[in-house]
């Protein structure tokens, strides 16, 4: 798909904005003269140099298996007697100034775990879900470049999911879904000018979750 391929040539998708903490390890000195992105690949070219790994786990300490929202409670640290070093966390819902993300994780619970792994010396990584509701900056600014009517600009067809192992009723996200017709015929102009903006914020930038690029659900 001609339309696919051209995204995907391009720095597109969502942000992963790293954090890390000066730990104990043997570059903290240098570290801290270090801005924050550049103090994270000196640690982990240094845990690559050692031979180890890092293990990762999404969510780690909010849910996990037979459990959910237990303080204290890590499946990592229970089974392999500690946290795992790199956490990664999902900031989709905090456009729609929602009390939890996606995944159903408290912001504020968030807020607090993301800290901790912090003070241990871990990495937090985030990723936010291209989502952008009808009322946001985006919908408002550029309606061309959404599947919305043009005489009331309300959506003519939306974001979500059939009934799946993840949830019995299936998702009704609600956000209108892009015009990737239009889109392709202007260059990409407004994903370029976003992630040239992001770029301007951000000491990282990821693409992630390529699927909703190659297919989507339109529900009307």
């Amino acid at each position: 798909m001609n339309i696919i391929k051209s995204v995907a040539a391009m720095s597109l998708g969502m942000l992963m904005a790293v954090s890390c903490a000066s730990g104990n390890s043997a570059n903290q000195a240098t570290e801290g003269e270090l801005a924050p992105a550049e103090a994270l690949r000196v640690r982990l070219d240094s845990v690559a140099q050692s031979g180890k790994v890092m293990m990762g786990h999404h969510d780690d300490p909010v849910y996990g298996h037979a459990w959910a929202w237990e303080s204290g409670r890590s499946d990592m640290l229970e089974t392999a007697g500690d946290y795992p070093a790199v956490m990664s966390w999902d900031l989709g819902g905090i456009e729609f100034a929602d009390s939890a993300n996606l995944d159903g994780v408290s912001f504020d619970l968030k807020r607090r775990e993301v800290a901790a792994q912090h003070g241990r010396g871990g990495v937090n990584t985030f990723s936010w879900h291209l989502r952008n509701p009808v009322d946001s900056a985006d919908s408002w600014r550029h309606p061309e470049l959404f599947q919305l009517d043009e005489e009331n600009l309300t959506p003519v067809n939306v974001a979500g999911v059939p009934p799946d192992a993840f949830s019995d009723e299936g998702q009704l996200w609600g956000n209108p879904l892009y015009r990737w017709d239009y889109m392709e015929e202007t260059g990409f102009a407004w994903w370029r000018e976003r992630m040239k903006a992001s770029a301007e914020l951000y000491d990282v930038i990821r693409i992630d979750h390529f699927r909703g690029f190659d297919s989507y659900y339109a529900i009307p």
